[in-house]
């Protein structure tokens, strides 16, 4: 009986094990495979392009406890001849909402992305999070960083 129960174990251990190893393999392919965010080699379409101001890309949330929700506003300026338009905004990390004053922004305009992030479920220790923007400047893509220390006491 003993010996039974032991195969028995045996076998569903490898199972599993063989389960997380083709899970594995899938999530590896899958992230060699798809197209990278920062891979492009000409202008999405005809949009006339721009350039663009930032006051700050990177920002220090400082201090956090858990389960607290921040706000946090980035403000890019439009310091080009042609309208500014914003086409996508991919924050890296599902804790992490957008919301987007205004898609375009005329020359010496401004628009604001405002990020919510929640830190229910988050490690207790430093943190770093990446949102990228997507413009119709030469450069396209840019990165606003958010840096903070979530603690365990409220």
């Amino acid at each position: 009986m003993q010996k039974r129960t032991l195969n028995v174990l045996s076998t569903i251990i490898i199972i599993i094990s063989a389960i997380v190893i083709i899970k594995s393999i899938v999530s590896i392919y899958k992230n060699k495979t798809s197209p990278s965010l920062f891979i492009q080699t000409e202008k999405p379409n005809n949009d006339p392009l721009t350039e663009i101001a930032f006051n700050e890309e990177l920002r220090d949330a400082g201090d956090l406890s858990r389960d607290t929700i921040i706000y946090q506003n980035y403000t890019i300026r439009n310091i080009g001849n042609n309208p500014l338009i914003v086409y996508n905004v991919s924050p890296d990390c599902n804790c992490t909402d957008y919301d987007l004053s205004q898609r375009i922004a005329l020359p010496g305009d401004s628009t604001i992305v405002r990020l919510t992030i929640s830190t229910k479920g988050k490690q207790v220790g430093m943190f770093m999070l990446n949102t990228v923007i997507k413009v119709n400047t030469n450069k396209q893509f840019y990165r606003l960083r958010l840096i903070g220390n979530v603690t365990s006491g409220k």
